[in-house]
């Protein structure tokens, strides 16, 4: 039974890829947003991640 369950944990790693990918997104928009001089409520509507919650 626990052979099983070290080949089958997919999710956690999946997890980590997914939410670092919304990271570097998160990221790229706040330097590009820097360097355009976007204001701060149009730099929020094009975040990933909603600080605001």
């Amino acid at each position: 039974m626990e052979e099983e369950s070290q080949y089958c944990n997919f999710g956690i790693p999946l997890d980590y890829l997914v939410l670092l990918d919304y990271e570097i997104r998160d990221l790229t928009v706040l330097l590009e947003a820097n360097f355009n001089q976007f204001s701060v409520d149009k730099l929020i509507k094009l975040l990933t991640i909603d600080l605001m919650k």
